[in-house]
């Protein structure tokens, strides 16, 4: 996510548009100085005036917000691979050094969410019709 900001933000700057209105545009995006008016709500407090004048009265907006990509199973496979296969063979080696089997007593008790078992029901019904290929290696 923190490099789709980054990518986000250089497309503007790519675009054409001034490093300086970048800057303020994200800043002017999340942070406010208000003057408060008791009478109103937070949100019709006016903008301080010496506030205004650092930012750039008129500063347009850069919004940073990005969609949400749909999850794969390459990309779980990614996930499990380099975030969590490290520390399932930690515990794998730890089992088999303790005579213990806490790794599988933990896969038989966990449940698979809505997302899991919809991915999951995807991936063999394309396998059935034989248009699944793993692609996560």
């Amino acid at each position: 996510m923190e490099n789709k900001l980054a990518d986000k933000a250089v497309e503007h700057f790519m675009s054409g548009e001034l490093p300086e209105k970048i800057v303020f545009g994200i800043i002017n995006r999340y942070l406010r100085f208000v003057i408060p008016i008791k009478s109103k709500d937070k949100a019709e407090w006016p903008l301080d005036p010496e506030w205004e004048t650092f930012i750039g009265a008129n500063r347009n907006d850069i919004k940073l917000f990005m969609k949400p990509e749909p999850v794969t199973i390459n990309k779980e496979m990614v996930w499990l691979r380099k975030q969590v296969a490290p520390t399932l063979k930690m515990i794998q080696n730890l089992d088999s050094a303790l005579g213990t089997d806490q790794l599988q007593e933990m896969i038989n008790e966990a449940e698979l969410s809505d997302h899991h078992k919809a991915l999951l029901n995807d991936i063999l019904e394309d396998n059935q019709k034989g248009d699944y290929a793993d692609e996560s290696k």
